[in-house]
């Protein structure tokens, strides 16, 4: 499903047996590296949102936001439940950048629509202990974060969502066109 003018809909997991762990992967062009410059060329940028009960649109609009004013580069997933926001982090992000970052997300999270969200905030490489985030994020992040490629890579014809359909045993050629 599309939920976003500025971002693409890549995956949507479903939930386990206990009704918890669904995420969804969305992808955008970034034309940011992780703190904050202008890379040399546009990058394609992939983040996770974890759901807790369902999706929330307000989170879709805060990922917008972000983007607009360019503090979405670092982000790699996003669980927002019950009035508190855990952003997890690209680990190289400075430790200066850091501190802007946390300031203009804390503005995001506490300006969501009809709500107020605490933020967390975890570098990618210090979440994993017991005591990280609330238990839906504790319990499923370091899942997502191992099997789905998130974060900004460089552009390549790979990227392009029609490739396979390009791949020589995947065309069909009519010989008289040849003629």
């Amino acid at each position: 499903m599309q939920y976003s003018r500025f971002f693409y809909t890549e995956h949507e997991s479903s939930v386990d047996s206990k009704e918890e762990g669904a995420f969804t992967i969305l992808s955008t062009p970034q034309s940011r590296d992780i703190n904050f410059n202008l890379r040399s060329t546009i990058g394609l940028q992939r983040v996770a949102i974890l759901w807790d009960g369902g999706i929330d649109t307000r989170v879709f609009h805060l990922l917008e936001r972000a983007l607009v004013i360019s503090v979405l580069s670092p982000v790699k997933v996003l669980h927002a439940s019950e009035g508190l926001l855990h952003v997890l982090i690209d680990k190289e992000l400075s430790i200066k950048n850091r501190s802007l970052f946390e300031e203009l997300w804390w503005d995001l999270a506490t300006h969501v629509i009809y709500d107020e969200w605490t933020l967390s905030v975890f570098p990618e490489d210090q979440i994993f202990t017991p005591l990280d985030g609330g238990r839906v994020f504790r319990d499923h992040c370091k899942d997502i974060v191992s099997s789905q490629s998130l974060g900004i890579t460089d552009y390549s014809y790979d990227l392009f969502l029609f490739t396979d359909e390009w791949e020589p045993e995947n065309l069909t050629v009519d010989p008289r066109q040849f003629r």
